[in-house]
């Protein structure tokens, strides 16, 4: 499955490689994960790309168990996630601060580690709408620096509330 993700981001990427300033390609990171994602945007509201990376550490917990003194700590590890997304822009110059909407589909595979002992190897598909905003500074005409936010359903509803959120900050080329 992962090979299907990876060849769908590449064919599209090299379809539109030659197309000017049409193309960013970013390395971005968010509070636990890092990793490169492609987006092309087809005029003056649309974009489609997809994101690829992995999990810089683990988020840690620590839980009581109740009846006894004893506790455990757990850690789950992101050792890879896709997302695939198609964007649509709310302003026609999304050069500078922007709002956004977004459909994506998200596959995210983690290793559950309890007590620094492996437990558990998960995969969780994730698919909705989200919306977001940010600012997009330009520098060269080339280079850019992004941060948004998005706030985004679930429709698979994974966890116990639907709702996901994420903050990024991504260092691009457009060509």
């Amino acid at each position: 499955m992962k090979s299907n993700y990876f060849f769908c981001s590449l064919f599209f990427f090299l379809t539109n490689f030659y197309n000017s300033q049409k193309n960013e390609l970013a390395i971005q990171s968010s509070f636990t994960n890092i990793g490169i994602s492609y987006e092309y945007f087809t005029g003056k509201k649309f974009s489609f790309g997809a994101q690829a990376g992995t999990g810089l550490f683990g988020i840690k917990k620590n839980e009581l168990i109740i009846m006894t003194s004893n506790s455990y700590s757990s850690k789950n590890l992101t050792e890879f996630y896709t997302s695939p997304f198609v964007r649509y822009y709310f302003r026609d110059d999304f050069n500078t601060w922007f709002l956004m909407g977004e459909i994506y589909f998200s596959k995210v595979q983690s290793t559950l580690f309890i007590n620094e002992v492996e437990s558990n190897k998960t995969s969780k598909k994730y698919f909705g709408p989200a919306l977001g905003g940010g600012y997009k500074f330009k520098l060269n005409n080339r280079f850019t620096i992004n941060t948004f936010i998005t706030v985004g359903y679930d429709f698979n509803e994974n966890d116990l509330v639907p709702l996901l959120g994420n903050g990024l900050i991504s260092l691009g080329y457009q060509f």
